[in-house]
């Protein structure tokens, strides 16, 4: 095989993966529910997996929002969920727990990827993995 060919197919594919890693350019995307929504409340308090499954909660946020929010209250005991976009506000990112006046407790979690007020996971794109594999063996090849 030609070395020329070879490396031109290295460059390719290794600008295409990095297309495959780069993020868009565009505004955070969230879960947005709540549990007391009376139509779809209680999908909210959901599993992550289960949230993946229903596009209706994964939505655009707007340009300002840098962070997705996932708020878990205990008002007496009665427990709510809600998920939402979350400006920028400069705190630190994780979880916080607060305490409010009579039997209020919540705890909130601020996060700054794609769907991460779902919980926390960890995933990579079949494609990325394809690519990385195929520049392996090409490596190997040679």
């Amino acid at each position: 095989m030609d070395v020329k060919y070879i490396q031109l197919s290295l460059v390719a594919l290794v600008t295409l993966c990095l297309s495959f890693l780069l993020q868009k350019a565009s505004a955070i995307e969230c879960f947005e529910c709540n549990s007391r929504d009376p139509v779809y409340g209680a999908r909210c308090k959901d599993s992550p997996k289960s949230l993946m499954a229903l596009p209706q909660f994964y939505k655009n946020c707007s340009q300002e929002s840098g962070r997705c929010r996932k708020i878990q209250q205990e008002v007496d005991t009665d427990e709510r969920i809600i998920r939402q976009c979350a400006i920028n506000n400069h705190t630190e990112l994780g979880c916080f727990e607060r305490a409010g006046t009579y039997k209020i407790k919540m705890n909130y979690c601020e996060c700054d990827t794609d769907g991460c007020n779902s919980a926390s996971y960890t995933s990579v794109s079949i494609a990325t993995v394809i690519c990385f594999a195929t520049g392996f063996m090409l490596f190997m090849v040679l």
